[in-house]
């Protein structure tokens, strides 16, 4: 993991042993077997390629199927040694390509729904030259999220939490208050993202 250059053969072919032990401790542990089974699968693709090998009509539950797609977005947007992390804009673009073959659609589909267009933590410069980073969707509105201030538009730090509603209208005009100019590609470096998205509570059911 913390390894600074590309993996040798050897050492990949230790890395994707990590699903069958990490069943093998879940299951010594006495551990949920639904959990010891997302453990074994989560690097199975939707087209059964991946490891550990499956034959083609193996069944992945669903719960790995999520997994998969959760651990696939939080390594593409975390910084790694070998390489830096991608804007979550840049990472659920990527990851588009691999929906119907590394990812279930269905519930693709959903997580990209629920990151909406625009996704939560991207950082995105508006057109008052104002910079936030994006905190919540509209439903409605995909396109017009709900957006942290994180830089005025002079460039200077704002420190107070100033949340602003892009799909808010002039009355008198019936056009966005504020609109985002631009999604800022650049890899996220400086910027704490998780500081500025609120602490939410979720429900699981399985």
């Amino acid at each position: 993991i913390h390894k600074q250059t590309r993996l040798t053969p050897e050492e990949w072919k230790k890395v994707k042993m990590h699903p069958v032990e990490g069943h093998e401790i879940l299951g010594d542990n006495n551990c949920d077997p639904w959990i010891r089974k997302v453990a074994l699968e989560h690097h199975i693709r939707f087209d059964r390629t991946g490891y550990p090998r499956v034959g083609a009509d193996y069944e992945i539950q669903e719960g790995s199927h999520i997994v998969r797609i959760a651990d696939t977005y939080d390594a593409l947007t975390t910084t790694r040694p070998y390489r830096e992390q991608l804007s979550p804009y840049e990472a659920v673009r990527l990851m588009q390509n691999g929906r119907g073959a590394e990812f279930e659609p269905g519930l693709f589909d959903i997580f990209m729904t629920v990151l909406g267009n625009i996704p939560i933590g991207s950082i995105v410069k508006l057109n008052t030259g104002e910079v936030a980073v994006v905190v919540d969707i509209n439903e409605h509105d995909e396109d017009s999220p709900v957006v942290r201030l994180i830089q005025d538009e002079e460039g200077c730090r704002v420190n107070l939490e100033v949340l602003v509603d892009l799909s808010e209208r002039d009355p008198s005009t019936g056009n966005p208050v504020r609109h985002i100019d631009s999604i800022m590609d650049s890899r996220v470096r400086e910027v704490d993202v998780g500081a500025y998205l609120p602490v939410r509570e979720l429900s699981f059911t399985r």
